[in-house]
């Protein structure tokens, strides 16, 4: 499967997803949040990645006291954020 035709298939899954919640209204929770975690194998490129995912959004990257990564866009009541969590940090919480 080419990448094209797998983002189109995991566009039309989110669409089926929205369309499950419209019409389930109240039957299941809805999250105002959705979150991509970056996977890199150094701390480096998980920073250049979050920055280059940031810049195609149209919004500045912020690092967080601990270390975190994390660039977000609005969509109305709708966060969707990219996080790239560094080695120490995640090294900590295992």
């Amino acid at each position: 499967m080419s990448p094209a035709s797998a983002r189109a298939r995991q566009l039309r899954g989110w669409l089926d997803l929205v369309n499950f919640m419209a019409t389930h209204e109240q039957q299941v929770p809805i999250p105002t949040t959705i979150t991509y975690d970056v996977r890199a194998e150094t701390d480096m490129d998980g920073f250049e990645q979050v920055a280059r995912i940031a810049h195609r959004m149209g919004v500045t990257p912020v690092t967080t006291p601990n270390g975190t990564h994390r660039a977000e866009k609005k969509f109305g009541p709708v966060t969707y954020a990219v996080v790239y969590h560094p080695m120490h940090a995640t090294a900590v919480t295992r």
